[in-house]
């Protein structure tokens, strides 16, 4: 009698990161198991944000679970001005679940630095960028590929791909903690972004490729989470939600069709919309927009590579304000090549909105692959040690304004992040 081959099983962890944000769904890692159902391979998942030990708790899952592949999705690796401990924490948790299984990890984060965590993690294989199809090869070829390969592939399935049985797993496990923390549910309609800002690794991880999902699959996907998660509440997680203007207001018309009763949250730019894009926005349920303006100065927006003006921006912010539709901005002060002359600028606009919210990020983050770590000739792939410590450029000589304009700006109004920390004031 011949014995019958063994199951492959998967488990699918996310490391431990919820001391430096709110619990958030691992739709990455959603998507994964949405490829394995496909090939009928079966897994779980692991969060250890919701576990008192994480240790003790994937010791004890890798136990009573044995699986083949131990799959890692490392979402950030780092927090305001500096890199926070995942990577520390990672490499134990990693050492971990190597004594029971071989190890993939992906993930944005990992996707920024892979060399340097497959250095100090010795995991088996690394994934850079969307993972359904490079984590299905590697899981294929887990017994002829060269340990420590790094797996890059521009994902095709994301288009059709419903995560519903995966979400409904998931939820089934940790639902109860985001019902708690009053989480919104995640909802992507787009991979890859058409501009190239100076200091964004974002098209440089997505194989600078653009894949829109068919409409009628994401509004079965948020019928679906609904009926899954009871949550009304939608952030689409896009980079920029307005990407493609026709296509943003066919999914809005599409909602209000469907007469879905949420309300979501969404990231939008001041270069492809109108009136009636705005206008679907409200009457679809979108409660407030994050608008990236970065700037307010058009020396700033012309480095930057934003692709807008300043007058664009304002323009932008009027039309919401008309249509009454919530919103909040975000901003670089003092990043590469800031002047006294641009900072005042942008300060001065910006405090003139007397009822939106201002996200100040204080220094420039470099990351590598970036058009800006090759304008300031950064080569952090090549030290990890380098990437924690040069992480944020700061124009040093805007510094006492900076303070000066710190010092005025409405705590209820502005939240400054990232460099505050070294300013002391």
């Amino acid at each position: 009698m011949s014995k019958r081959k063994k199951t492959m099983k998967i488990l699918l962890v996310v490391p431990s990161n919820i001391k430096y944000h709110h619990p958030i769904i691992p739709l990455g890692l959603l998507y994964i198991g949405t490829a394995l159902t496909k090939i009928n391979i079966k897994y779980e998942f692991c969060d250890l944000n919701f576990h008192s030990n994480p240790f003790e708790s994937l010791k004890s899952e890798l136990g009573q679970f044995q699986p083949d592949i131990v799959g890692f999705s490392i979402r950030n690796i780092a927090e305001t001005s500096r890199m926070n401990n995942i990577y520390n924490e990672l490499f134990e948790i990693v050492s971990v679940a190597k004594k029971f299984a071989k190890i993939i990890l992906g993930g944005a984060g990992f996707s920024i630095f892979p060399k340097e965590i497959m250095a100090i993690t010795k995991a088996d294989y690394g994934i850079i960028g969307s993972g359904e199809e490079a984590f299905i090869y590697a899981i294929k070829n887990n017994n002829t590929l060269p340990k420590g390969s790094i797996i890059s592939i521009i994902d095709k399935s994301f288009r059709q791909s419903d995560i519903s049985g995966s979400m409904q797993k998931y939820w089934n496990k940790y639902g109860k903690y985001f019902l708690f923390n009053n989480v919104s549910i995640p909802i992507q309609t787009v991979r890859g972004c058409l501009y190239n800002c100076r200091y964004c690794p974002y098209p440089y991880l997505s194989n600078h490729a653009i894949q829109e999902r068919a409409i009628e699959v994401v509004i079965d996907e948020i019928n679906k989470s609904i009926e899954i998660t009871k949550i009304k509440s939608l952030y689409f997680v896009d980079s920029v939600f307005n990407l493609n203007l026709s296509y943003a207001k066919e999914l809005l018309r599409e909602i209000i069709r469907n007469k879905f009763d949420i309300r979501f949250t969404c990231n939008i730019n001041p270069i492809n919309y109108d009136e009636e894009l705005i206008r679907l926005m409200v009457e679809s349920g979108c409660e407030n927009c994050e608008v990236g303006i970065d700037s307010f100065a058009d020396s700033q927006l012309k480095a930057m590579n934003k692709g807008f003006n300043s007058y664009q921006a304002r323009f932008l912010l009027e039309q919401l304000e008309e249509f009454n539709l919530p919103y909040n901005i975000s901003l670089i002060l003092c990043g590469y090549l800031e002047t006294e002359r641009s900072l005042t600028e942008t300060f001065k606009i910006a405090d003139s909105y007397r009822n939106i919210k201002i996200n100040a990020f204080i220094g420039e983050r470099v990351y590598p692959q970036t058009p800006l770590s090759k304008e300031l000739s950064v080569v952090s792939e090549e030290s990890l040690y380098m990437a924690v410590k040069d992480s944020i450029h700061i124009e040093n000589s805007v510094i006492p304004l900076l303070k000066t304009f710190i010092s005025q700006a409405s705590s209820k109004r502005w939240h400054f992040v990232g460099g505050v920390e070294e300013l002391s004031i």
